[in-house]
């Protein structure tokens, strides 16, 4: 026998000889695999979609028709063409206008989000005065209605909606907007308190009082001033004090606007609001409304970061919900209301309880077929060991735990049992020729060692080229590819090291002349040896 010969039949009896050092391994794919799923995002399916970034601007007034001309056609003709665009979808509507680009997937959001902007910066221009004071927003968003919707609703009735909106949008919507992972708080109703100024339009008719008029007496006498201060440096030597000087700033009751001077006549006479409008605290906008069992309420949504986990949202939101309820008003709940985890845990669950259905079904076949409880052990631990080290990879890929990674775990039991099986039946033909365990062992290693090796890669080599897949379809079927490949790697890993380790210490020799001490082992050798027949 050669050096080599000698060196390569080392390697194959280290574990063997050392089983503690492949138990140890064996606990630390264990370990590690545990680890990542602590931190693996839980979701239905992976993110497949192509990255959104919403444009989003308001024009108070306007009908849909003006809004389309001075700004949907202004922001489509500059967004258009921005690198990584696949396509976009833009909405006008009453006094608000909306834009979704969509990304070529896997382009950087926050790259496509500053390309977006820059845009939008080259276009202010060239806007309506009353969109520029109010913003064009851009940011990013996630397809669907959110992540969860609450409500909040009176019990006794004495709310407005006015009033559940109001509430909802001071103490409610910036305590989950803290939240990790959530990226918009949005609340829908009557919206917020306003001072609404209704006008006359006969009234203004006989004034002669135009729009414009009304508009430039709110603006130019609703403002907070600076009016300086008395006695600055540099001053007389007598004055010995400063003081800053208060004017009164932005109105807050309706009658301090019903006072607004709009137009001072030559004959001295004045027309203030309240001549040509009736002045009332309301709502910002009465659009949108907001009902639950035909009941007036506010209703939150709640929209995740792109990537965040939907799962630890919800139940973030649940325990702020239930802080929030005990400093609540009498007569005011907060409840959730929709819940779009809820399907994701429901099938996430079903899927582990396949997991574990089917590895029970494995075991019991080996167990029926082997026909020895110490044989079958050891897939039994085999099994756990490439399974869950197999997550230790998904964060390497950028994956995350969601259905169809599961459902390659469901395909894998099946797959990652047969080198083990490989292995305890070549040990058990030896056993029964004589050979004590541990020789047993070292012979099987000898003779199968090379032929796992090979088909743990010949069987990779079907699957790893599917992850290279691009597009929708490739990200689809990494999800299987990558799951299968790197638990066929852990079983191959395992079936050198752990599998001999364990067949050397658990397996004995069987006797053909073992008389059974009870009657369930009788019976279970009766059966087992009809089953042979």
């Amino acid at each position: 026998m050669s050096e080599q010969e000698k060196k390569d039949k080392k390697k194959l009896y280290f574990f063997i000889q050392k089983p503690r050092f492949a138990i140890v391994i064996s606990i630390f794919l264990t370990l590690v695999g545990f680890i990542a799923i602590m931190g693996l995002k839980l979701e239905k399916y992976p993110d497949i979609t192509p990255p959104q970034i919403a444009v989003s601007a308001s024009y108070p007034g306007a009908s849909a028709d003006v809004v389309e001309s001075s700004v949907a056609s202004v922001v489509e003709s500059q967004v258009n063409g921005v690198e990584d665009m696949l396509y976009m979808i833009s909405t006008s509507s009453d006094e608000s206008y909306k834009l979704q680009v969509y990304f070529k997937v896997g382009s950087d959001r926050n790259i496509d989000l500053v390309n977006v902007q820059n845009r939008i910066q080259q276009i202010q221009p060239k806007l309506p005065e009353d969109v520029k004071r109010l913003g064009v927003t851009a940011k990013q968003q996630v397809s669907g209605a959110g992540v969860c919707i609450l409500n909040v609703v009176s019990d006794n009735k004495s709310w407005s909606q006015l009033d559940l909106t109001n509430y909802a949008g001071i103490f409610v919507k910036d305590e989950i907007a803290r939240l990790p992972g959530v990226g918009e708080v949005n609340v829908f109703g009557a919206g917020n308190y306003s001072m609404r100024i209704w006008l006359d339009t006969e009234k203004m008719a006989n004034l002669a009082v135009s729009i414009t008029e009304v508009q430039n007496a709110i603006s130019t006498q609703n403002v907070q001033v600076s009016a300086g201060a008395l006695g600055q440096e540099p001053g007389p030597d007598k004055q010995k004090f400063q003081i800053t000087l208060r004017t009164k700033g932005r109105l807050l009751e309706p009658s301090e606007f019903e006072n607004i001077i709009v137009r001072a006549n030559v004959d001295g006479s004045i027309i203030r609001i309240k001549d040509i409008a009736r002045v009332e605290l309301g709502a910002e906008s009465y659009n949108i409304y907001g009902e639950v069992d035909a009941q007036p309420a506010a209703l939150i949504q709640i929209i995740q970061i792109p990537g965040a986990n939907a799962i630890e949202i919800v139940d973030e939101v649940n325990k702020k919900l239930a802080e929030l309820s005990k400093t609540l008003p009498d007569g005011l709940k907060i409840q959730m209301m929709h819940d779009d985890t809820e399907f994701i845990r429901e099938s996430m669950s079903e899927v582990v309880h396949t997991i574990i259905e089917a590895s029970i079904i494995v075991i019991g076949i080996i167990f029926l077929f082997l026909g020895d409880p110490r044989a079958t052990l050891v897939p039994l631990l085999a099994i756990p060991v490439s399974l869950i080290g197999t997550f230790a990879a998904l964060p390497v890929f950028g994956m995350s735990i969601n259905l169809l990674s599961l459902f390659a775990m469901v395909l894998a039991v099946a797959t990652v049992v047969d080198d083990a099986i490989v292995v305890i039946e070549n040990v058990k033909r030896h056993l029964e020729e004589g050979k004590d365990p541990i020789t047993a062992t070292q012979l099987t290693m000898e003779e199968v060692g090379g032929a796992l090796v090979a088909m743990a890669l010949v069987l990779m080599a079907v699957f790893v080229p599917i992850s290279f897949v691009p597009g929708l379809s490739g990200l689809m079927y990494k999800q299987f590819a990558v799951c299968i490949a790197v638990s066929i790697g852990l079983s191959a890993v395992c079936a050198l090291t752990l599998s001999p380790a364990l067949c050397s210490i658990i397996l004995r020799k069987e006797d053909p002349n073992y008389v059974p001490s009870n009657k369930l082992s009788a019976l279970i050798k009766f059966l087992f040896n009809k089953f042979n027949v």
